[in-house]
């Protein structure tokens, strides 16, 4: 469209173009082959992030990603194709516009196994329990007062439950650790 010996339009067209615009025709063209593997010296350059948005109509990984993503109307292959071409930039891209949203997506890799694995703990012995003597354990919503008072509750604390001091038998154990890994098996859509 831009070349003058074929035809000529004026700016005014091109802006008028753009602001219609309802896609891009890529190029077939392979940036990484398949079987490219990195050297230990390998650094990647810095993706010149401008360029790459104009190129490709994308992500612009200079504005928060999140809303962008949420706001697209990209085709699925379109999408799939994207995602596999290596970008890199300095920092990690923002997900979230304001900063007080920002701070939570830096956390350090060990707050998550810190609050997550007591939680992950106290269900798996609560299931073990469960398998060891049913009806044995508190459901989640019992207060810790009605714990410790029994008022108002079905729980009587002492019976043949945590407070008799029931302990989780191998039998439990296997089966909780069964229903644990069978639950995480991906199911194929």
């Amino acid at each position: 469209m831009a070349d003058k010996s074929e035809h000529e339009h004026s700016d005014s067209a091109y802006e008028m173009l753009n602001e219609y615009v309802i896609g891009r025709l890529g190029s077939d063209a392979v940036v990484v082959s398949d079987d490219w593997v990195a050297t230990d010296d390998f650094h990647p350059d810095d993706t010149d992030t401008a360029a790459d948005f104009e190129k490709a109509q994308f992500l612009d990984l200079r504005k928060p990603l999140l809303r962008q993503v949420w706001e697209s109307n990209f085709s699925k292959s379109f999408y799939l194709q994207q995602v596999h071409q290596p970008r890199h930039v300095k920092e990690s891209a923002r997900l979230f516009g304001p900063d007080y949203l920002e701070v939570f997506t830096k956390t350090a890799w060990y707050v998550i196994p810190i609050i997550w694995i007591p939680i992950a703990s106290a269900l798996f012995v609560r299931a073990a329990m469960q398998f060891s003597a049913p009806g044995s354990v508190p459901p989640l919503t019992t207060t810790a007062r009605t714990l410790i008072t029994g008022a108002n509750s079905t729980y009587t604390p002492g019976f043949a439950g945590i407070n008799a001091g029931v302990g989780i038998t191998n039998a439990a154990l296997a089966k909780t650790t069964a229903c644990f890994l069978l639950g995480n098996v991906p199911v194929p859509h």
